[in-house]
């Protein structure tokens, strides 16, 4: 008897199994390419977080030098006594009290903005004490010149160099620094403003917001109307300037504080609810300001993109 031997197959799949590879398939490289737009935002925030910390860099240093060529080692007859002044009394037989080196709380703030100084846009004053300065640059070609970053490349959504425009020849990223005296002492704090694209917004005002505000808290509600009319400098990731000076308080605030969220609350109303990622309100020691509540002016400055607390500023003979 002869056994007939049958030929090894090999079983086929079906037009089901092929579908489901290839729909896990189809998932697979989809979210793969999901990543190629994320990746690209990433780059982008990278290259911009590198170029601000890069014009960072730039303004410390030069502010330095100046401190050390104006103020702790002037030659005769050239030390920057306004800068001095502004901080010390700023509006002169005003309301507000002259301070000093002895005084236990801070000086009042400075900022520096040659660039917003020249612009003819800006006042001179933010609030009623805040002395814009311009560092004796002499116009707004030079401030330009210093107070931006000199060379940088243009990028494409993508990541990739704008071949078509391979190089900018300053302007995009500016910067601007505030100062203040510490409290009882001859040292300044200094904190470097990093604007983005900021020259093509000269013509956007620094909206003022006055707004009462609880000491310690992250959310502050602000009523837009008759205040601002630009609502989007509103919006996530921009900041909030607190630039209160209060005599009777002895309120002498300059601090910055990123915007998590902004909630229209009613919809369709001019009320918003702003969430902060930092507290409001805090004194020059981190404590709660006394009294806790107090009508706040802030200001919300156009194109402002990140805010670097430096290392203090040498002590002034």
């Amino acid at each position: 008897m002869h056994t007939r031997l049958r030929p090894n197959r090999r079983a086929g799949i079906s037009l089901i199994e092929a579908m489901i590879a290839i729909g896990i398939l189809a998932i697979g490289l989809l979210s793969l390419l999901t990543l190629f737009p994320l990746g690209a935002i990433q780059i982008g925030q990278a290259l911009k977080d590198d170029r601000c910390s890069e014009t960072a860099l730039q303004a410390d240093a030069y502010i330095r030098a100046y401190w050390k060529r104006r103020l702790i080692e002037p030659p005769t007859g050239s030390k920057d006594q306004l800068l001095l002044d502004a901080g010390n009394d700023p509006d002169g037989s005003g309301p507000l009290p002259a301070v000093s080196t002895t005084d236990p709380g801070p000086g009042y703030p400075v900022y520096i903005d040659p660039i917003g100084y020249y612009t003819g846009t800006y006042p001179n004053l933010i609030g009623s004490s805040i002395h814009r300065l311009n560092l004796g640059l002499l116009d707004n070609k030079q401030a330009i010149r210093v107070c931006s970053l000199p060379d940088d490349l243009e990028f494409l959504g993508d990541g990739a160099p704008d071949s078509n425009q391979p190089l900018s020849r300053a302007g995009r990223y500016t910067w601007a620094a505030m100062v203040q005296r510490q409290p009882a002492s001859t040292r300044y704090d200094l904190k470097v403003l990093v604007f983005d694209r900021r020259l093509a917004l000269l013509s956007v005002d620094e909206r003022k917001i006055v707004t009462a505000i609880t000491s310690g808290a992250t959310s502050v509600t602000i009523d837009t109307t008759g205040q601002i009319s630009d609502i989007p400098l509103l919006r996530k990731g921009g900041w909030v300037f607190d630039a209160t000076q209060n005599a009777s308080m002895q309120l002498r605030k300059a601090s910055f504080h990123r915007i998590a969220a902004v909630t229209n609350n009613p919809p369709g109303s001019k009320l918003y609810q702003v969430d902060l990622e930092t507290p409001v309100g805090l004194d020059w020691n981190g404590a709660i300001t006394t009294p806790p509540t107090y009508n706040a002016e802030l200001y919300l400055l156009p194109d402002l993109g990140e805010v670097f607390d430096r290392p203090s500023l040498q002590d002034i003979p």
